[in-house]
This record gives C-alpha cells, sequence and structure tokens, in this order.
C-alpha cells in the first residue's frame, strides 16, 4: 500500500506538506462507509485494510474537508461522506476501468484480460504506455500518472481538469469501440477504484487486487495528450464520424465579423505561427463553417511551420463531422485561451454566432426616436395608436429595446402616452404583448441560444441540449410548471402539473410510420420510457406509465398531455429524430433509404457504410438524419448482433480463396449474398439444403455461409447459425427480421417434430408469415426476401411432399469439402478459427456495391435471363428443372458481379457448372407430378396381382381369381398394354404417398399422361371381371416417362422375335371390352 501511495501522490520526502491538509478516502462496499486519513498516516491506513481487505476502495482526487464542510448546514458524518468532483483538489493523472469479461458484469461486449492487456501495450493504444496496471479482479485499474500533481485550486481548474479526463476516455472508449467492446465512462474527479493488495469479493470466487506492471518512467503532462482528444466538446462516445449535425441553413456566417469581434479568434489568427495544435482543431471547427471557409481554413493554418495541406483537410473534414462549432465556455476549457475571453462584451454561446447576420434590433438612441413617432401617432388618435403599434415591428422592437436597456425612459414613455389620452387598458395590453415578444430574427445563433429560453438554463445537467422551454410552461429542478399571468400582482406565476422536470428526449420513427416519443424525467437521476404518439396525446392512455415511475396520475394527465404537445410543436425541429426498423435488409423510413444490416447501415445513393451504429439510448442524444437503427419487438431478441463485422475483411477473403476449389461451399456463399438481390430483380425465395451423412464438414459449411454477414460461432449466443430445435413460430419470427439476409439452420433431424421442417420450409420459400388476429383486428402480413440455408442428414425435400417447395430447393448432396481426409479435417479446424475471428465484411460491402451500381439493374436482369435460358436449353424442356433454373441463375449472377466488383480478388469459377450432373438429376426427385408416377408405379409393379387381366391358355380365356379386397384396376399382360386403376384406389395410393391427388392427377391429364374419353375426363370406360366400369388409364407416354424399355415390368419388356419375357406366345393386342 505504501508503493501505491509513493506512486501515486509521491514520497513522504518529496510530498508538499500542504497535502496533509487534503483527505485520502477509503470506502469499503459491504458498510457503505468512508475512513479519511491523512496521507502521512501511512500506518493506519495499513492497518484498516489489513483488518479487514475485503472490497476496500479509495478516492482517487484527495479531497479537500474545508470544501466538503462547506456543502453541509449541518455537522459533517465523515463515516457517511466521500466527497464530491466540487471537493476534488489534486488529481495524480488519468486514468481507465476496464471491466473485462473474466470478470462478473452484465455488459457481454467486453475485452478478455489477455485482449486488453494485448490492446494496452499496442500502438492502438493512444496514450502509449501507463504507469501502472492493476488487476482489478474483475478487469484493469490502468493509471497515466502526471509528473506533478494537478492542483485543483479553482472552480475553473476543476473545471478543466473535469473535462480534460472526460475527453481522454472518451477517447480511449472510442478506439475501444473498434475493436467491438464497449467500456465504461468513468470520468468523475470523485471516482473510487479498488486497492491493491485487497479482495474483490463479486462472485463466488475472492480475487486479489495486484500490480500486473508498473513503469515508474512512464510519468505525463495533463497537456501530452490533448493532442490525440477527440475534436469536439460536443463529441459523444457513440457518434462515429461519419455522422453530421443538422446545421443552420440560411447564409453562411462571415470569418470577417468574427474576426472583428472575437479577441480569441484574432489571436488564433496573428497568432498562427505558434497556436498550440488544440486552439487549432478549435478554431478549425468554426472558420470551416463559415462563407468559403475551407479556403480560409488554409489560409489561417498556412503560417504554421509544420503546416500540412493534407492533415489540414483532415482535421477539416473531422471538425465538419463533429456535432457542432466549438462553445465559449469549451474554449476557455483549452489551457491559455480563457485569458482572451476575460472582457469579452458579448452574451453568446459561441465565436460563430457573431459571424451570422444580426436580428432585427436597434440601438437605444433608435428606438427613443421610434417611440417618439408613436406619441405624435397618440396625440393624432389615442385611440388607434396602441393598436398600430402593436401591428407594427419596429414599434415593438423600439419599445422592447428600451424596456431592457433603459427602464425609467420606457416608463417615462408610457406615462406621456397616458397624457396623451391613450386608455390605460390599452396601456395594459400593450405591456403584455411585449412580455412575451420576441422579435423577428435572420440570426440562427439569436433564435437558438436565448438563455431564458434554453431548459438548460434552468436544469444544466438535461441530457439533451438546446431543447427550448414551451410557451406558458416551464421546467425547474423537481417540477414541471403551467405558467400563468397574476392580474393582481402583474407577475408571472406557476401551477406545478407534475412533481418533475419532463421533457420529450427524443422522436422514434419507426419503419411502419409509428412516431413514438421517448419521454425523459429526473429523480434522482434522468430516467426514459417510451410511448406512442397517439398514447401520449391521450390523457387516459398515458396513466400507464405510472407503474414505470413516470409522474403521472388521474389529476394531471390531461394537463401533461397538453404540455407535451406544446414541448413538441416549439422543439420539432431540434428533437432527436431516430429512424428504426424491426428487421433487416432494404428500408425507407421517414425519407432514409437504404440497406440495415444489424449494427451497419449501408446509405442508399451512396452505398457508404456507417458502423458501428449507435444504440438507441446513445443514439437519442445525436441526430439520426443519414441512418436506421435496427430495434426488435418488445420481448423479441436482437438479432442485430449476430450481424456484426469482426476482425479483417482481407482475412477473411484469403480464407475463401483457400477453399474456392470446393464448388459446394461456394454455392453456399453467392447463395448467402443472394438475398439482397432478390427485392431488386423480384424473385421469390428458396432454398438451398447441404444434406449428407454426420461428420462430413456440413456445420463448417454452413458457418462459412454465415460469415459472410455475422458470427458463424455456433457456440455463440449471438450465432447468425440457427437451430432446427426450436418452435415453428421462433422460426417464422426469424425469418421475418432477417429480410434481405439469409436464414441459416443448422441440422433438420435436431428439430421436436419432423413435420414441422417441411412447414417451416413452406412458411420460409413462400415469404409470406402466417395470418394472425390482433387486438384491433388482422395483423398485416409481412413479406420476407430471404434464402433459406440448411443442413441435415436427409434431404430437405424428404420432409415435405408440396410440389411447389420442393421446386424451390436446390439439394446439394454429399460431402462439402469431397473427402474426409486428415489433411481436410486440417484444413477445415483451420478455416473455422479464421472465420470466427474473421467475419461480417462480405454481405454488407455487396449491399453497399449494390447500391453504388444500382443504375444496372436492367443490365443484372438481361444476364440473369441469359444465364437461365442457357440452362433451360440444357434440360430439355424439364418444367420443374426449369424453374429451379432460375435460382442456379441467380447464384451464378451473383457470383460474376462479386468477382467484378473486387469483394472476392481470385478467378470465378461457375460451380452450378461443376455440379450440374448432380443438379439436374436432382430435378427428377423435385418434379412432383413424376415421383408421384414412380411411386404409383412402384406400387402397381409390386401388386401386379390385385389387377384383372385376361391371359389366354390353349387358346381359351382364364379369368383370375379376385382379391378379397376387390381389384385395383384392370392391367392386362400384352406389352402394349398400360394400367388402369378405380378411381378411389388411384386416390388412395397417392395419398399414402404424401402427394395431393387432384393436383396430380390435373398435372398428368395436362402432359397426357392419362387417356381421356371423348368428353375430355380422364377416365376411360372397360370391363373388370365382366362388369363395365370407369378407370383412370396411364398412357404409354407416362410408362415411357417411368423408365422406358428397359425399366419396365418383366412382363413388358420386348424379347428378341417380338416377344415378351412373360408371354410365350405371339404378341397379340387384346381389346379392353
Amino acid at each position: 500500500m505504501e508503493t501505491f501511495l509513493s506512486h501515486m501522490y509521491g514520497t513522504f520526502k518529496d510530498r508538499d506538506p500542504t497535502l496533509d491538509e487534503l483527505g485520502l478516502v477509503l470506502w469499503r462496499k459491504e458498510n457503505k462507509k468512508s475512513e479519511w486519513y491523512q496521507l502521512s498516516n501511512t500506518k493506519a491506513i495499513i492497518e484498516s485494510i489489513k483488518e479487514d481487505p475485503n472490497d476496500v476502495y479509495f478516492g482517487v482526487c484527495l479531497q479537500d474537508p474545508k470544501l466538503v464542510k462547506a456543502t453541509h448546514r449541518k455537522h459533517v458524518n465523515w463515516n457517511r461522506v466521500r466527497g464530491n468532483s466540487d471537493s476534488a483538489r489534486t488529481l495524480p493523472g488519468y486514468f481507465m476501468d476496464i471491466d473485462t469479461s473474466d470478470g462478473v458484469h452484465t455488459e457481454k461486449d467486453l475485452p478478455t484480460m489477455e485482449e486488453a492487456l494485448e490492446f494496452i501495450s499496442s500502438a492502438d493504444n493512444p496514450f502509449g504506455k501507463p504507469t501502472m496496471i492493476i488487476h482489478s479482479g474483475g478487469g484493469l485499474h490502468v493509471y497515466w500518472l502526471f509528473k506533478e500533481l494537478w492542483t485543483l485550486d479553482s472552480d475553473v481548474e476543476r473545471q478543466r481538469a473535469k473535462e480534460s479526463l472526460r475527453l481522454f476516455q472518451l477517447t480511449f472508449i472510442q478506439v475501444a469501440k473498434k475493436k467491438g467492446w464497449n467500456l465504461d465512462n468513468t470520468a468523475d474527479l470523485a471516482r473510487l477504484l479498488r486497492v491493491p493488495g485487497t479482495y474483490n469479493t463479486k462472485g463466488s470466487d475472492p480475487k486479489l487486487v495486484r500490480f500486473l506492471e508498473v513503469n515508474p518512467e512512464s510519468r505525463y503532462n495533463p497537456t501530452d495528450f490533448e493532442l490525440y482528444f477527440v475534436d469536439a466538446v460536443y463529441h459523444r462516445d457513440f457518434a462515429p464520424d461519419t455522422y453530421q449535425r443538422k446545421e443552420y441553413d440560411g447564409p453562411p456566417p462571415e470569418f470577417d465579423k468574427i474576426y472583428d469581434n472575437c479577441n480569441w479568434m484574432k489571436h488564433c489568427v496573428d497568432d498562427a505561427k505558434t497556436l498550440p495544435e488544440p486552439e487549432w482543431h478549435a478554431a478549425l471547427g468554426i472558420v470551416a463553417r463559415c462563407d468559403n471557409g475551407r479556403e480560409l481554413a488554409h489560409r489561417i493554418s498556412k503560417p504554421y511551420p509544420k503546416y500540412s495541406h493534407k492533415e489540414t483537410e483532415e482535421k477539416i473534414g473531422h471538425a465538419l463531422a463533429g456535432a457542432g462549432p466549438r462553445t465559449c465556455s469549451a474554449i476557455k476549457l483549452i489551457a491559455g485561451a480563457e485569458e482572451h475571453c476575460i472582457a469579452c462584451p458579448h452574451n453568446v454561446k459561441s465565436p460563430i454566432t457573431l459571424g451570422y447576420t444580426t436580428s432585427l434590433r436597434m440601438s437605444k438612441n433608435k428606438a427613443l426616436e421610434v417611440l417618439g413617432e408613436l406619441e405624435v401617432l397618440a396625440q393624432q388618435n389615442p385611440n388607434t395608436c396602441i393598436q398600430k403599434a402593436l401591428e407594427d415591428n419596429e414599434f415593438l422592437i423600439a419599445l422592447q429595446t428600451t424596456k431592457t436597456e433603459d427602464i425609467a425612459s420606457f416608463e417615462a414613455h408610457l406615462l406621456r402616452l397616458r397624457g396623451l389620452n391613450v386608455k390605460a387598458k390599452d396601456i395594459d395590453v400593450l405591456q403584455r404583448v411585449l412580455k412575451d415578444y420576441k422579435p423577428p430574427s435572420n440570426s440562427y445563433a439569436e433564435e437558438k441560444l436565448d438563455d431564458n429560453e434554453l431548459i438548460e438554463h434552468y436544469l444544466p445537467d438535461v441530457p439533451v441540449k438546446g431543447f427550448l422551454k414551451p410557451p406558458q410552461y416551464a421546467v425547474f429542478p423537481g417540477q414541471t410548471t403551467k405558467e400563468y399571468f397574476d392580474e393582481k400582482s402583474d407577475k408571472p406565476k406557476y401551477q406545478i402539473i407534475a412533481n418533475a422536470p419532463i421533457i420529450i428526449r427524443a422522436l422514434l420513427i419507426t419503419d411502419d410510420k409509428e412516431i413514438i416519443f421517448v419521454l425523459a424525467w429526473e429523480r434522482n437521476g434522468w430516467k426514459s420510457v417510451r410511448i406512442s404518439r397517439g398514447d401520449a396525446m391521450n390523457s387516459r392512455l398515458l396513466l400507464p406509465l405510472a407503474s414505470q415511475g413516470f409522474p403521472v396520475n388521474s389529476n394531471n394527465s390531461a394537463d401533461l398531455v397538453g404540455y407535451l404537445e406544446a414541448f413538441e410543436a416549439r422543439n420539432y425541429e431540434q428533437l432527436p429524430t431516430i429512424r428504426f426498423s424491426r428487421r433487416l435488409g432494404w428500408q425507407c423510413v421517414d425519407g432514409i433509404k437504404g440497406f440495415q444490416s444489424g449494427k451497419s447501415f449501408i446509405v442508399g445513393g451512396t452505398g457508404e457504410i456507417i458502423y458501428p451504429l449507435p444504440s438507441l439510448s446513445h443514439a437519442q442524444q445525436g441526430t439520426g438524419d443519414k441512418y436506421i437503427l435496427f430495434f426488435p419487438e418488445p420481448g423479441a431478441p436482437d438479432l442485430s448482433k449476430s450481424i456484426a463485422p469482426s476482425g479483417d475483411f482481407s482475412a477473411w477473403q484469403k480464407i475463401i480463396e483457400e477453399i474456392s476449389k470446393f464448388p459446394k461451399i461456394m454455392v453456399l456463399i453467392y447463395a448467402a449474398l443472394v438475398p439482397p438481390l432478390l427485392e431488386i430483380l423480384g424473385l421469390p425465395n428458396f432454398v438451398v439444403d447441404l444434406s449428407g451423412v454426420t461428420s462430413t464438414g456440413k456445420t463448417t459449411a454452413l458457418m462459412i455461409a454465415a460469415s459472410v454477414w455475422g458470427n458463424p460461432d455456433t457456440r455463440s449466443s449471438h450465432s447468425l447459425i440457427g437451430s432446427w430445435d426450436s418452435t415453428r413460430v421462433y422460426i417464422e419470427r426469424r425469418a421475418a427480421i432477417f429480410n434481405g439476409v439469409p436464414v441459416i439452420l443448422d441440422d433438420t433431424k435436431q428439430a421436436k417434430y419432423p413435420k414441422d421442417v417441411g412447414k417451416v420450409i413452406y412458411d420460409i420459400a413462400s415469404g409470406q408469415s402466417r395470418g394472425r388476429g390482433s387486438k384491433t383486428g388482422i395483423q398485416e402480413m409481412t413479406t420476407t426476401r430471404t434464402v433459406l440455408i440448411t443442413s441435415g442428414e436427409a434431404p430437405a425435400i424428404s420432409f415435405t411432399q408440396d410440389g411447389g417447395t420442393r421446386a424451390r430447393t436446390i439439394t446439394l448432396w454429399g460431402q462439402p469439402f469431397e473427402d474426409t481426409s486428415s489433411e481436410t479435417g486440417l484444413l477445415v479446424n483451420k478455416l473455422r478459427e479464421g472465420i470466427i475471428e474473421h467475419h461480417g465484411h462480405l454481405g454488407p460491402h455487396f449491399a453497399s456495391a449494390l447500391t453504388k451500381h444500382s443504375s444496372e439493374r436492367n443490365s443484372w436482369k438481361r444476364r440473369l435471363r441469359e444465364i437461365r435460358q442457357n440452362y433451360q436449353a440444357k434440360l430439355g424442356g424439364n418444367p420443374l428443372a426449369n424453374r429451379l433454373s432460375e435460382y442456379w441463375a441467380i447464384i451464378t449472377l451473383v457470383g460474376h458481379l462479386v468477382h467484378e466488383w473486387q469483394l472476392l480478388p481470385f478467378d470465378f469459377t461457375d460451380p452450378i457448372k461443376e455440379l450440374w450432373e448432380t443438379l439436374a438429376s436432382e430435378t427428377k426427385e423435385a418434379d412432383r407430378a413424376t415421383a408421384a408416377l414412380e411411386h404409383v408405379m412402384s406400387w402397381a409393379t409390386a401388386n401386379r396381382n390385385k389387377f384383372y387381366w385376361q391371359p389366354r391358355s390353349n387358346g381359351e380365356r382364364e379369368y383370375p381369381t379376385a382379391p378379397v379386397v376387390g381389384w385395383a384396376g384392370r392391367w392386362d399382360k400384352e406389352h402394349s398394354s398400360t394400367p388402369a386403376f378405380f378411381p378411389h384406389k388411384l386416390k388412395e395410393i397417392l395419398f399414402q404417398g404424401e402427394f395431393e391427388p387432384d393436383a396430380i392427377l390435373r398435372t398428368w391429364n395436362d402432359r397426357g399422361w392419362t387417356y381421356r374419353d371423348p368428353n375430355g375426363r380422364n377416365q376411360r370406360q372397360m370391363r373388370v371381371d365382366g362388369k363395365p366400369s370407369r378407370l383412370i388409364e396411364l398412357t404409354a407416354k407416362a410408362m415411357a416417362i417411368w423408365g422406358e424399355d428397359e425399366e419396365l415390368p418383366a412382363f413388358m419388356k420386348i424379347l428378341p422375335g417380338g416377344k415378351t419375357s412373360g408371354d410365350s406366345g405371339d404378341i397379340n393386342y387384346t381389346a379392353w371390352n
């Protein structure tokens, strides 16, 4: 402990003795009690820790007991006080509290301990080697200590330290976020961290808090880090560099006006040769937004000895991508900048305000001159002069200016009007109008930055800045009020309508055009809740929010509806508006178009990929005018976490190039890219089924397909690969969310009910959700564009007898890696490891390329048609194969495109061509009419004795004995005869084979496989056992389709000499009747 304190605050002999006036705070988690010690009393500190070493924390900043006492009116209970940011007196250095996945934390997107340590020691760490790294038992406490303690001897210095610490952590967090980690922001001067040598008892196994690394030579000045800080005080840790704040759309500000009126900006220009980089960054954010801003930014930067046009361009772009120009309060926090702002006469929010066109205000002398004109009007007609003044902005501006700047002259003017016989009630009306009057303005700054109108003027900690208080309402700490004018006191008064300040934090617009309010209120911190706008505008439907702590009751709900309506109207333009969808794929929400890909969004038109998207809560503090978030329905899992890039795209491409020799694997990769094209080209969904014996790499093949879009790790809770061990409803809703991306399900044998496999395949292939009721009637059925990629030991089509579904299923039978040798096993293990680390890049890049090349849509359709016609020509008119050829063609087209666009940087080989023989043979199984014919003929051959026939014996006819269950039909033994079935028996045989009898018989009739009578019916009259009957007779064409000569039953095969194998005599045709 003594070593730790000497690193933090200096050794005893070197320590400033005045530090003993300050307190080191120890705090224990178990009893929530604080202990205050002088730094020199190291012995007492160590003894206290030895006595109870469990869960002991210390305050990083030493606290000033005098400042603590000043904030307490009564006696201070030091055991219950830890101090706060306002009583902090020293900051020993910057720090990060990094949670790791090894600890007990609710956040899941965390680094492992090894990953965190590797990151800290890598070049990716923006701040260099830390002074100390402490294992906290659940993560790391990392310190970059200063060469000298930063003494916080004033509120200004504390504010500067607080802001610097915030930007330090914000920068570190943003870099970590690119790794996919969500680190906590713990930038607080009152922060408590764990003491080395104590134990972290969080979880079942207490862990020692210990030193991992000490680098005493690594000491810094606070300014050493400022060059690397994120560039704007407005910056939020959730906002990618590509986001832009909605700017003022009037005339741009004029830089000359800023230069003439702002001493700090004048200093930045005049002292550009030696200007510190933090001030240069701040100045660029203002200059670049002015008229001809880029040229001006380069002009004022050139005097700097190390000026670089390229670097300046990058900084300009970074500044413009930030949330806005630097404010005056933020500029004052920059070291050395405040001295130029001390005598500033302007009460503005930012220097950029000075560059805008001024509002229609007037000087005091001009105002008095105008009021003289009003007195002339009063002399002419005292009854109408006030009405004329109310209709003329010049008079109202003059009256307000005089009232604001010279109240004595204003009161004297009113007395003169009264002396000119103007009625007292008219003067009262004039004063009331002036109370709420705002002069018309051309100034963005004048309208937006009136402190008296800003809610943050009354609530500094409001979560979103820039909101204006609605007319006739006001919010204060602890209450929302309605404002009214008290006639007796002639002053405004307030009626409390809620015992907490309330704001509309954001507007959410869904893909079904519903508007949702995010309401926020302050009670022990800001809390929020979502409610549809329709419910928020209904006092009865607003009441249920009371159960979530929202300050509404039956008495104030109507008043709150009025307040919310007024708040929305007043702040509609500046309300953060977030568009979100409950499904992935191509979107158009409130004018924003593009492709939603989980944690990424591809911007329509430009193809820009925005990643990572902010969370919904973070987006509420920014502007979402460029992207659409994915946000699941209440209670639904956030499947977007499955679709996010990881690792390196080029590394993944190299892995795929190594396995590109396996055509089944490439079919899966290209099929995974098909969904975004289905909607563009108007194609239906289809299924790709990888089936075969177990342990042949099917799951690995599915993992490769999944890595196109997201996480392929089947062990992860966020894997893109789903399981057949799920309910049909779950899979259907998962598919509805995965619009525009593939649905991947592994191992059909895991299905609890095998019959559900066929039903799910039908649901997804049809693209329509099942019809359901809702509380308001019938739910709208959603249409999903996707490709189902599945695997199993048995072909997927074996689970369904639906011809339409089978005709949309591409079956890939056999081993995806062609053999099961040890060499192949090593390759499979290697690529599994590779794609788990690197994945999720190709899909978004393909959607981006589709967007960029959208003008080529007609060319894609033409190429698809040519490829399909080529396949159909090879198949010779097979109708089912013709239908499957459409899906083979789209897979081939995707293969061509993805290589043409260099997204897979190796030569394209058509996998359909390589698998042609296998795929073409599978079409026979997909043809339900042919399959039914084979089933019926198989039954007929096996049950030959159940057919009536008329053989000849010694020239005399013999009649066979009828079976107990009756004849199935008639089938003579002549080689040219074909079987005829009783209709009920034929339908029974088809039904037993799980075929649809009526549909099959119609198809047979259409194909000419059954004889028709003169009336067009597919039944013929013939005798069975001497009785006339109507039977369904197969044609010779059907028999040829069934198997041709070599596959006919033995008694129908033609032998040399014109005899059949079942007939020793001459071949003679026997008539049916």
